[in-house]
């Protein structure tokens, strides 16, 4: 079996912040503690990720090995990793954006046009979930399914990272899904 720590490692944490475009202002990055579930045999069945099928064997492998039900991140530089309870999304993404709506109203208000420009450049929000780092290839390439909510809308992605002079890349990224 797969077993995980308490934390996922500095480099898998690296590899969940790549696989997301959008960061949050202030360096906070919300996120679901629960494993993201997915059908991942669909996924790469109809995904052109440049996958052989001893490499899609694999990873499909160590999926059902895989006995940590959740994601957790420790400190990592100057971010700020918040958990959120996937049942509360919505409810935290309503209330920053009501927030920063009352504060964008106040700036038009007094006609302060810079404000303004800095609460519309961060103004949609989101919570992130992550499916578990999944490593194949003689552990050189690893596959991280992830999730991004935005209040009503989302999309989910595969990210695809091969071992490069002993840091991971991204070498693919693709969206799976819109909601």
């Amino acid at each position: 079996m797969v077993n995980a720590s308490s934390a996922q490692t500095i480099d898998e944490q690296k590899m969940f912040l790549k696989t997301i475009s959008n960061h949050n202002e202030n360096g906070i990055i919300p996120y679901i503690k629960e494993r993201y579930s997915y059908d991942l045999a669909s996924i790469l069945k109809h995904r052109s990720l440049d996958l052989s099928p001893k490499n899609i064997h694999e990873i499909l492998e160590n999926n059902q090995q895989i006995t940590l039900e959740s994601v957790h991140f420790s400190p990592m530089d100057s971010l700020t990793f918040i958990i959120v309870k996937q049942d509360s999304v919505f409810n935290y993404l309503q209330k920053i954006t009501l927030h920063k709506s009352e504060k964008r109203r106040y700036f038009h208000e007094r006609n302060d046009i810079e404000s303004m420009k800095k609460i519309d450049q961060f103004f949609y929000h989101y919570v992130y979930g992550f499916g578990i780092p999944l490593y194949f290839n003689n552990n050189q390439s690893c596959l991280i399914q992830s999730i991004e909510y935005c209040g009503g809308c989302g999309v989910t992605k595969i990210s695809v990272f091969n071992k490069i002079e002993n840091d991971w890349e991204l070498v693919k990224s693709e969206i799976t899904g819109e909601f």
